[in-house]
């Protein structure tokens, strides 16, 4: 004859359980605000380096005007111009990807709920599939090809909230292709740009060498161009932070998928994130002292 279990035990059995269930509620809700500050973040970054790439190809065009014939000034304008519009339209691209994702991740923490509206679900997919149609055409460039990590079998956790424990099991895989097309893009972007940041700050050099060792009085912004240059973060600065973030984001998600999330993974994910913004905001007060 079976032993019934005491009333006691079946109480804290049902606490415990409710307890796992809020916890990993919080952790979706966590995961949710984590991925939206690194979405703004990136949003942030990507007009950064649209500005950067903008006064480069500029920097390029005013510096060799004097070397080029009038024959060939209007194909190297059209040449460099063509180049630039190019990387803006991707970098367009990549932002419409990570506002996409950042929808995604506000509707994961909303499955999470036991009261989620039944339309989440269908949200979610126009969001993945749209998010997978533009992560392809992201991924043709040859560069980001390079960068791509090989992809990783989930295995998905069983949750009470069957939504949730659904859409996981659905595009947990698909998802993951995503978040490393954010890193692999990143770091591509990062190589990429590396001329550009050193022209730059070759050319910012430049001038203020030769102001000083030119006759007559320094410009009064002298000193302070000169301040800048030194302390000033390159835009490959903030996109290496980038790229480590998104590679956190990342392993959180996998993590959080697979029900193993360490207590130390929101903390790395979070000083990451906020690594960008911190190079970001010390950029805008160097050009806006």
């Amino acid at each position: 004859m079976k032993k019934s279990l005491p009333a006691t035990s079946i109480v804290l059995s049902l606490l415990l359980c409710a307890g796992c269930t809020t916890h990993r509620v919080h952790q979706f809700r966590t995961f949710a605000n984590a991925g939206m500050k690194y979405s703004d973040a990136v949003f942030a970054l990507t007009e950064a380096t649209a500005n950067t790439a903008i006064e480069a190809n500029s920097s390029t065009l005013i510096y060799s005007r004097d070397y080029w014939s009038y024959e060939i000034r209007e194909k190297k304008y059209l040449q460099l111009t063509k180049s630039l519009t190019g990387l803006l339209e991707e970098l367009r691209a990549f932002r419409t990807h990570t506002k996409l994702l950042q929808a995604y991740f506000k509707n994961l923490s909303l499955l999470a709920e036991t009261d989620a509206p039944s339309s989440i679900g269908h949200e979610t997919e126009n969001l993945v599939q749209s998010m997978q149609h533009l992560g392809g055409q992201l991924e043709q460039a040859t560069s980001v090809k390079t960068f791509m990590g090989s992809a990783a079998k989930l295995i998905v956790a069983n949750y009470k909230q069957k939504a949730l424990e659904q859409e996981l099991r659905k595009h947990a895989n698909i998802l993951e292709r995503e978040l490393e097309l954010q890193r692999a893009y990143l770091q591509a972007l990062a190589e990429g740009m590396l001329s550009d940041s050193e022209y730059l700050r070759e050319m910012r050099q430049t001038k203020i060498v030769s102001s000083y060792v030119e006759d007559g009085a320094l410009d009064e912004n002298w000193a302070n161009e000169r301040r800048d240059l030194l302390k000033a973060e390159t835009t490959i600065d903030i996109l290496v932070s980038a790229t480590t973030a998104a590679r956190n984001l990342k392993a959180t998600f996998v993590s959080l998928v697979e029900n193993n999330v360490q207590p130390g993974d929101f903390d790395a994910l979070f000083s990451s994130i906020d690594e960008i913004i911190a190079f970001l905001e010390t950029a805008r007060s160097h050009k806006n002292p």
